[in-house]
């Protein structure tokens, strides 16, 4: 299947033509770079846009040393400077050949012979002359556009980099601070649970102290009845010693009689009596107790 030609886009055919003035003769395009815009013009229009650039009369191109102006005329009305042995006139308001004549062209190839001659040589040379320059300039600010992204995106890169790590170390220090911030609570639940069980203990302590005070009321366990009856005979026997030591009454303790005379003298001496619960004897200590006799089964 043989497939139809395609036609050629708009963006080829504008790259064949001139920006400016619109010509599609694509061997005479060059490439030029005008005030900071990529564009592609023709020959003539290269020439008509640089006019500072070249000699209109015989197209040198002065790079950037334009000659002195003691040698160059200047037009009235652009900005071109002609060679003063290349003017044909010397006259005050002085005009280029482009602005005397509102039908000049500078590269004017005929279309049935397109043949070139020596001055269409200098016009194409001088045009590309310009476009080499103004490209060159082009590659400059290019370059210097390029390292200067390069140093924001190097700058960029850093403050980002630092900007990560100081996120991280935020992140660190409140993990750090929430890790310290859980200990101290977990402390201080443990003192309030620890706390908590102190009150707990001293409150069975003291309701336990209480029924044990107000035991004598009832409700008292045969254990705690057996310790309140041995703990009421002891009170009883020391009452019962010490009044019969008074009252000079002998004693039979452990098959023994001791007895206590009167003395009026002797009657405020202090007796203290030690009382063995295990066992039922009984000892009277006195510093001096005068005429003290042992009456027993001796006698």
């Amino acid at each position: 299947m043989n497939l139809l030609p395609t036609p050629p886009t708009t963006t080829r055919r504008r790259i064949e033509e001139c920006s400016n003035c619109g010509t599609h003769n694509k061997w005479v395009i060059h490439n030029v770079r005008l005030r900071g815009i990529h564009r592609r013009l023709c020959t003539s229009c290269v020439l008509r846009l640089h006019p500072s650039s070249f000699c209109p009369s015989c197209f040198l191109f002065y790079e950037s040393n334009p000659p002195h102006p003691s040698k160059r005329i200047s037009c009235s009305n652009c900005s071109s400077f002609t060679h003063t042995h290349c003017a044909s006139s010397s006259a005050s308001p002085f005009l280029c050949p482009p602005c005397s004549d509102p039908s000049f062209t500078f590269f004017d190839v005929p279309q049935d012979n397109p043949s070139f001659d020596n001055k269409l040589a200098l016009v194409l040379l001088c045009a590309a002359k310009i476009a080499s320059a103004s490209m060159g300039k082009a590659v400059i600010v290019a370059r210097a556009e390029a390292e200067r992204r390069v140093r924001e995106a190097a700058l960029a890169r850093k403050r980002a980099r630092e900007a990560l790590e100081h996120v991280f170390f935020l992140d660190s220090k409140a993990r750090e601070k929430a890790r310290k911030n859980d200990a101290h609570h977990c402390m201080n639940n443990a003192a309030a649970a620890a706390n908590n069980t102190n009150t707990n203990t001293d409150t069975d302590t003291n309701g336990v102290s209480e029924v044990s005070g107000l035991g004598f009321l009832g409700g008292h366990t045969d254990k705690e009845k057996d310790i309140m009856d041995g703990f009421d005979g002891f009170v009883e026997k020391r009452m019962d010693v010490e009044r019969n030591v008074k009252q000079n009454v002998g004693l039979v303790i452990n098959g023994s009689v001791i007895v206590k005379e009167k003395e009026k003298d002797k009657s405020g001496d202090l007796v203290n009596v030690l009382l063995n619960n295990d066992n039922t004897d009984v000892k009277l200590l006195h510093n001096s107790l005068p005429n003290q006799r042992d009456i027993g089964s001796t006698k």
